[in-house]
């Protein structure tokens, strides 16, 4: 009796005990990765891309966009009122002078004769009593040092079917800005060695471009393919001391810093003449051309 009770709680026991071990635990989700809807996936608007900036530019612009970055213009301190730079100026006269005056004839484009009350003198020699040239283009050709172009631009205007003004002097890097003053088309064409050959018409009044030059290069011819007797002439250089002669032959260059300098200067009808000069500080030089040469 004893040992069948005895066996009566043993195998209670082990019932127990087998009940306790095979009891699921609390219910734990997996970490499983949720696919995602492919419904739901297509609708969805795609999220806004936000700009990023650009990356700097390793190397400067180019100059028909932007100046190139060089030496600025010295600024030269004055004692005493006196400058410590020096200053040249002059005229430029001819030895003889021109056999005829000559006139335009803008008969192939009645629209341009009727802009005018007569006839239209050429400007290719222009000369005063004195002989004193006008559209001469007086420069230094060596030492002087390269400078930042001015950022104002240089104009040239069509206008009454002639290029205003007929000779012009501008920096590497500084806008050209070309305007057409008259109600008809006309095509400025320019005709450089050094730098790029640009060619763009203007049609309606008003209308303006602005081009750029990359080199110095003395000089560039500019033409109007529609008005062939239309030229102008353009005197690019690296610096600012250049200067157009006016209606009396006469000139005057910038302040220059002292030491020694080759000035020339061009005529599209007369052959080159350059002089060499020391420019001393507060020194004030005239420098006088005669031009006798036809090209």
């Amino acid at each position: 009796m004893r040992r069948t009770k005895g066996s009566v709680l043993v195998l209670a026991a082990l019932v127990g005990g087998a009940i306790l071990v095979f009891r699921p635990g609390p219910k734990v989700d997996s970490p499983r990765r949720r696919l995602p809807d492919p419904v739901a996936a297509e609708s969805a608007p795609e999220s806004p891309r936000v700009p990023q900036p650009a990356p700097a530019p390793s190397s400067l612009p180019s100059p028909a966009v932007k100046a190139l970055a060089a030496p600025s213009v010295p600024s030269f301190p004055r004692l005493g009122g006196t400058p410590l730079g020096g200053v040249v100026h002059g005229d430029v006269r001819l030895t003889a002078a021109p056999a005829r005056k000559k006139w335009i004839v803008m008969d192939a484009d009645p629209r341009c004769a009727s802009l005018h009350a007569g006839r239209v003198p050429s400007e290719e020699v222009v000369v005063d009593a004195k002989l004193g040239v006008r559209w001469a283009f007086v420069y230094v050709k060596e030492g002087a040092r390269p400078a930042v172009a001015p950022a104002v631009p240089m104009l040239l205007a069509q206008s009454g079917c002639r290029y205003d003004p007929h000779v012009v002097g501008i920096q590497v890097g500084q806008p050209l800005l070309v305007r057409n003053d008259d109600p008809l088309l006309h095509n400025i064409h320019a005709l450089p060695f050094a730098n790029q050959v640009f060619s763009f018409g203007q049609p309606a009044q008003g209308q303006e471009g602005r081009v750029w030059f990359k080199t110095p290069e003395v000089m560039v011819q500019v033409r109007c393919d529609v008005h062939p007797w239309m030229t102008a002439w353009i005197g690019v250089l690296d610096h600012p001391y250049f200067a157009v002669t006016d209606s009396a032959g006469a000139y005057a260059l910038p302040e220059l810093p002292p030491g020694f300098y080759t000035v020339e200067v061009w005529h599209e009808a007369y052959r080159s003449v350059a002089k060499r000069i020391e420019l001393n500080p507060g020194e004030e030089t005239v420098l006088n051309f005669r031009l006798d040469d036809r090209k």
